[in-house]
């Protein structure tokens, strides 16, 4: 399982906040309507992406000057920032190294959502597994466990 965390200020609704996953590598975002959870969903996806849909000038929280997300999807850190109608991007190794072109490296390790909505059965399986570093043999362990709803 990648170690991954996420943190985030002024990004749309959320004012500051950091997301890690617990010991499972599992992670549960949950709140009242209107808290940030899309606002987090969106950030981890503008961290590879580039955009939202939107302008920059969206991207920061009403009333904020701007917006950082910062990703640490295990190899690389990625740090996306928004000031006025600019935003930028960053990317570092774990030794430090910048690397010069961090949106052609973060297409490399992206994923397509909607291309893996076009995947049937096990071949959408295989490919969620792969994106989470999971092997058959943990995932059947995992689906053959006893559940507490009986």
């Amino acid at each position: 399982m990648r170690d991954i965390s996420l943190e985030v200020e002024s990004f749309k609704r959320i004012r500051a906040g950091r997301i890690e996953p617990d010991k499972s590598g599992s992670t549960v975002i949950s709140a009242k309507n209107g808290q940030g959870k899309s606002s987090a969903l969106s950030a981890i996806r503008v961290v590879f992406g580039g955009h939202d849909g939107n302008k920059a000038a969206k991207s920061i929280r009403d009333g904020a000057e701007s917006a950082r997300v910062r990703l640490d999807p295990g190899k690389v850190m990625v740090t996306r920032t928004w000031c006025n109608r600019t935003a930028a991007v960053r990317a570092e190794s774990k030794e430090g190294s910048e690397h010069r072109s961090p949106q052609v490296m973060l297409d490399r390790i992206a994923f397509d959502s909607v291309a893996l909505t076009r995947l049937r059965g096990r071949e959408q399986k295989r490919a969620l597994l792969t994106l989470v570093d999971l092997d058959a043999v943990a995932h059947a362990s995992l689906r053959s466990a006893p559940t507490s709803a009986g």
